[in-house]
Formats: structure tokens, C-alpha cells, sequence
């Protein structure tokens, strides 16, 4: 409720950008932690009546597709948004980017799933923080599944090499996301191995 009384007096202050942001984060409370996912559509709705259809709003929605795993429903709006959210922060491009894969991995769009999640590690390659070198280096291996998924066994072994040559430069013992890291690929090397 407080972050509706937010929106409502930021709209009257005529400050789009945080009523945005506001109702995206009023959404986010009633999906993920009231369960309330009609709600959280219903703010997000609301919003784009009275602001417009802007792409925050349409990331937040396809957020709450992913998250109900409403795949065609999130595929589609991540496809609309991939060319244009986190131009200026990499971090969020490459979280959205990763939704955006997993989304067209399980709408059996490889192809695409595999450019996305390879853009989706670019970004991340710029972003900063401690957790950012491992989360590239996983996403690419996510490409190299996704390519393998396609067909392009070729593109898939190259990706998984240049994975297991980054892993030499991360200590599994620093993070739990670095040793996470270490093991997945392993794990997901032999899994494609074993299907090869």
C-alpha cells in the first residue's frame, strides 16, 4: 500500500521515471511475497493505462509470466525488449537477457536461446561486483547447452572450451557462487558428453 500512495503522489509531482518504478515495485511485493499474481498484473496494467506501456513495465510483466512459468507469455515479451533494456546497465541486461534464454530455451528456440544467453554474458563481462566473473563464465556454458540443443555441435564444444579455460582463473573457494560455478560446468560437460 505504501508503495501505491508512492505512485499516486509521484504521478501528481509529474515524476514519471519513479511512479515507474513504484508501481514495478509494488507489483514485485504482491507476486513474489502475497502470491497475489493477479494483483501484480492488475498494477503493472493500471500503470501502463495512466504512464504508457513503457519497457519497465513490460519487464516486470514478462518477470511475472517467467516466474509462473508462463514461458510463451515471458518469451514474447523478453523477445520485444532484448534490443533495448540495460543499454546502461549492464547488470540488469544481463539478468534480463538470462530470462529472456531460459524463456526461449523452454519454447524450443535454441538458436536464439544460445545468442541470448552468449549477449546475456557479454554484459556481464561489463557489469561489476565479485559474482559477476562466475555468472559470465556459467552463461556461457548456457550457450554452449542452448547451441548444442540447436544442432550446432561445433559452437557448443568451442563454448564449453573457452568456459573450462575461464574456470582456471576463479578460486572455488572464494564463493559460493564460484564453486557453484566449477561444479555445474563440470557436471554439465559430462552431460553433454554422455549425449554425444
Amino acid at each position: 500500500m505504501r508503495y501505491q500512495r508512492m505512485a499516486e503522489t509521484t504521478r501528481k509531482w509529474g515524476i514519471r521515471a519513479l511512479t515507474l518504478q513504484c508501481s514495478v515495485a509494488q507489483a514485485v511485493i504482491l507476486d513474489e511475497y502475497q502470491n497475489d499474481r493477479d494483483g501484480a498484473v492488475a498494477v503493472l496494467e493500471e500503470a501502463a493505462a495512466d504512464l504508457g506501456n513503457h519497457q519497465i513495465l513490460r519487464s516486470a510483466l514478462a518477470n511475472i509470466h517467467w516466474r509462473h512459468h508462463e514461458n510463451q507469455a515471458a518469451f514474447e515479451i523478453y523477445r520485444s525488449l532484448v534490443d533495448h533494456v540495460g543499454r546502461t546497465d549492464p547488470a540488469e541486461r544481463a539478468f534480463l537477457l538470462r530470462k529472456a534464454a531460459m524463456s526461449a530455451a523452454k519454447c524450443d528456440e535454441w538458436s536464439l536461446a544460445a545468442t541470448w544467453f552468449l549477449n546475456a554474458q557479454s554484459a556481464a563481462k561489463l557489469a561489476e561486483g565479485d559474482t559477476m566473473d562466475a555468472f559470465a563464465i556459467g552463461l556461457g556454458a548456457d550457450s554452449a547447452v542452448a547451441a548444442f540443443n540447436a544442432g550446432n555441435i561445433g559452437k557448443a564444444l568451442k563454448r564449453f572450451v573457452d568456459a573450462l579455460k575461464a574456470l582456471a582463473d576463479v578460486d572455488p573457494e572464494t564463493t559460493l557462487q564460484s564453486r557453484y560455478c566449477h561444479l555445474v560446468i563440470r557436471q554439465t560437460v559430462l552431460w553433454t558428453q554422455s549425449r554425444i
